[in-house]
């Protein structure tokens, strides 16, 4: 995850200056500046999943649909950061993303899976339920940005899916046995290992 830096910039969509009472103040201002933050990791997470998809010859669609998300998460990060500054009545947007010098880009199709489990299949999908169980009680631009958020998510959530899909069909043995491994079943429950 990038800092949060105290500057001005594209990366904040600021709405009408936002009220929330004393005890929710702190609490909103945190929350927004994490899910800025983790929108914003999202888009580069994306980034690397259209990379590691053209490396193993993934269908056009399922690259268009990535580069697609990133662009939601773009949009995502700049209300997120427009919340917090309409709460907060100061600039912030993201530092530099901490790389390091190379991104790593799976050779395995099993690797590719994996983290298409843990970040999109369970990962979008959380995000979209934590949305939608705080969207009953938001008003405003807030309601706004969560039912975004949960359609968007959602629809993540979906490429993930169909993105497991063509890996399991073209990855063979090694892509099942790491998924099975991921998604243990407990009692009736999905786990992840």
């Amino acid at each position: 995850l990038a800092p949060v830096t105290p500057v001005q910039s594209d990366w904040s969509e600021t709405p009408s200056p936002i009220a929330a009472s004393p005890q929710a103040h702190s609490v909103a201002v945190a929350y927004w500046r994490e899910v800025a933050r983790m929108e914003h990791a999202s888009v580069a997470s994306f980034g690397r999943v259209a990379l590691e998809l053209m490396r193993h010859g993934a269908p056009a669609d399922l690259i268009r649909r990535a580069h697609e998300a990133a662009l939601d998460e773009i949009h995502h990060a700049q209300f997120a950061f427009g919340i917090v500054e309409s709460l907060t009545g100061e600039a912030n947007s993201p530092g530099p993303l901490p790389l390091g010098s190379s991104v790593a880009i799976a050779e395995r199709l099993a690797d590719v899976a994996e983290a298409v489990v843990r970040e999109g299949c369970i990962g979008e999908t959380l995000a979209a339920m934590d949305a939608a169980a705080r969207l009953p009680g938001a008003k405003g631009v807030i309601a706004d940005a969560l039912a975004t958020i949960v359609d968007d998510e959602s629809r993540h959530a979906g490429l993930a899916w169909a993105t497991l899909k063509w890996l399991l069909a073209v990855g063979g043995e090694p892509v099942r046995a790491r998924v099975d491994r991921l998604l243990m079943m407990r009692d009736g429950v999905v786990q992840l290992e």
